[in-house]
């Protein structure tokens, strides 16, 4: 398998929200990439059927391709996010270690540290589809002086039923999957 950090970075891209369509000069603006190496990536992950692109007049557009080779690829983008995330916040890869050992399901870190905007007062948005122990998760939020902000849905809060509410539309957006990557992304691509 032939995947590099550049690929990696821009199939995460791809994971913000899983919908959107980019083209070449806009993958530039989002990462630090010149147009030959977004331009060269875009077609190897197009050639691997994980993107399909389109031509609109003389851009071109890229997507997610749905399919099982797509799925697999996402899969390492969203442990690809959880470990950048765990590299430069190993105290709060800590606490989240203790919270998803506490939750059935899937966990997802979203808010501030989702999106690169944490300050040293914020607090941790946790989204679970599923379930958690209540009482358990407060005990950590305690032991590491954090507060520890939990939304449960049931566990098909990725299905077409909960596609239009916010919080299931802002986590899909903004998130790193910290328990459960691959039934987060069979969910989101289906």
């Amino acid at each position: 398998m032939d995947i590099t950090e550049n690929d990696l970075q821009v199939l995460a891209l791809f994971s913000d929200g899983y919908d959107r369509e980019y083209y070449i000069r806009e993958v530039c603006t989002h990462l630090p990439l010149s147009h030959g190496t977004a331009q060269t990536v875009l077609v190897r992950l197009e050639e691997k059927r994980v993107l399909a692109s389109s031509q609109h007049g003389k851009i071109r557009l890229f997507q997610i391709k749905p399919g099982e080779i797509s799925i697999q690829y996402f899969v390492l983008a969203e442990i690809y996010k959880k470990i950048q995330c765990m590299e430069e916040h190993p105290s709060l890869s800590e606490v989240m270690d203790r919270v998803s050992s506490f939750t059935r399901g899937t966990t997802l870190l979203f808010g501030s540290y989702a999106k690169a905007m944490e300050t040293e007062a914020s607090d941790l948005d946790v989204f679970v589809a599923g379930t958690y122990d209540e009482q358990e998760v407060a005990k950590i939020g305690e032991m590491y002086d954090v507060e520890i902000n939990v939304k449960a849905y049931p566990e098909t809060a990725f299905d077409q039923k909960y596609r239009s509410d916010p919080l299931v539309r802002e986590v899909k957006k903004n998130h790193i999957v910290w328990k459960n990557a691959e039934l987060f992304v069979r969910a989101v691509m289906t």
